[in-house]
């Protein structure tokens, strides 16, 4: 389901030339309405990942 969700946000962005950023967007509001259990395991993992990236170039 989700990369059937991934194969249409792709080609609306052909398209329609949107940003990536608009694309993933998307995707989120798509996941976020579809499997927000998945998602919010999926974002912690990002946002920690993030996080860490973040605080290791602020040291």
């Amino acid at each position: 389901i989700v990369k059937n969700i991934m194969k249409y946000i792709y080609f609306y962005k052909d398209l329609d030339e949107i940003s990536l950023l608009e694309c993933k967007i998307i995707e989120i509001l798509l996941l976020l309405f579809l499997f927000p259990k998945y998602l919010l395991n999926f974002f912690l993992r990002i946002f920690n990942r993030l996080f860490n990236l973040i605080t290791v170039k602020n040291i």
